[in-house]
């Protein structure tokens, strides 16, 4: 969803949001500068949010990391 069509108080949220998992991952040191992240993605909600997250972080100066997303289906 693009941000023109998220009113400001969902900008807002979406930015609080980036801002407090940023500050998570410096204070705990759980990236480190180059490191490539690679996150599992059911496709659910809560796995897409994470990477909705973790994609916007390295436009943050102190972050400096790649990520990558990986899915596979283990249906029968």
């Amino acid at each position: 969803m693009s941000s023109s069509t998220l009113s400001k108080y969902q900008n807002r949220h979406i930015q609080y949001v980036n801002n407090k998992t940023a500050k998570a991952i410096v204070n705990n040191q759980l990236i480190d500068k180059g490191d490539k992240v690679l996150i599992a993605v059911s496709g659910g909600k809560d796995s897409l949010a994470l990477m909705d997250v973790l994609v916007t972080l390295p436009r943050y100066d102190f972050l400096d990391f790649s990520i990558e997303a990986i899915h596979i289906d283990v249906e029968d």
